[in-house]
């Protein structure tokens, strides 16, 4: 197994293989940071399970479907804080297609260090088709003034269940030729007591290379939004002719002067050549 670790608290756990004969369960996972005001540091949890990894099995409707467990803890000074046991089914397949599907687990934690384990388990597989990866979570304090929760790079939307929709996550940082758009999700914090609130401020958001912080082409955004406690930005970019490259989704926050006051990096990769 390896192990890499990308900005915003992304973690990728590329454990196995592509052979759904040889399959070692594998997955990527996610995590994203966003501050709930009078309660704390609500953490997201985003495992997206590579289908051609899992075993899919024909259920009582005759459709085929992977169905895994999905064990995640989270430990303070070898302390478990909080954990998750899920118990997950993949989507209904009537065809050959081993789809990736996602799991997904909220924590609120204070700030500080801690260590978080994940296990999956393939539940139609044989024993040995698991897999596991433990490292080190950080959960700051808010800085005081105007800052940034995690970006959440997003594909599209989705019911949240309560007849609303939200952004849905795109898990990993690859974006592939065949995917044509770019979204992203962040919050901003402290814009009420910096400008007052109700005040309009400003927002950029653009895609830059990655080694030159430059703006590419013509992926940039400028918006005017209104301050408070939280403040929600979900944009979207079309990237049909964003050529291969290393890049950044950042946001900046500016004051009334044009100065950046605070900024949020993502870190994305294309692979789309372009003639």
């Amino acid at each position: 197994m390896t192990f890499s670790s990308l900005p915003c608290c992304l973690l990728l756990l590329p454990f196995g293989l592509n052979a759904q004969s040889h399959a070692t369960l594998d997955a990527i996972i996610a995590t994203k940071r966003f501050h709930v005001p009078g309660e704390g540091v609500q953490l997201d949890l985003h495992i997206s399970v590579l289908g051609s990894t899992a075993v899919w099995k024909a259920n009582a409707a005759g459709a085929s479907q992977a169905h895994i467990e999905a064990l995640t803890i989270i430990e303070r000074d070898t302390a478990i804080v909080d954990f998750r046991k899920s118990d997950v089914l993949g989507p209904e397949r009537t065809d050959t297609l081993a789809g990736d599907f996602l799991v997904e687990e909220h924590f609120m934690l204070p700030p500080g260090e801690y260590t978080m384990s994940v296990e999956l388990s393939d539940l139609n597989g044989p024993e040995e088709n698991r897999t596991s990866w433990k490292g080190p979570l950080v959960i700051p304090e808010l800085s005081k003034g105007i800052s940034f929760s995690d970006a959440m790079l997003t594909a599209g939307t989705r019911d949240d269940g309560h007849g609303s929709r939200v952004p849905a996550p795109y898990t990993g940082t690859y974006y592939p030729t065949e995917v044509g758009s770019l979204g992203f999700y962040t919050e901003i914090y402290g814009a009420d007591a910096f400008f007052g609130r109700d005040s309009l401020f400003t927002v950029n958001y653009q895609i830059e290379a990655y080694e030159s912080h430059l703006v590419k082409g013509q992926f940039k955004g400028v918006q005017r939004v209104k301050a408070g406690p939280v403040v929600a930005l979900s944009k979207e970019f079309p990237i049909a002719g964003l050529p291969s490259g290393n890049y950044l989704v950042a946001v900046e926050a500016l004051d009334r002067d044009g100065q950046v006051l605070a900024r949020q990096e993502q870190f994305i990769q294309r692979n789309n050549p372009l003639r």
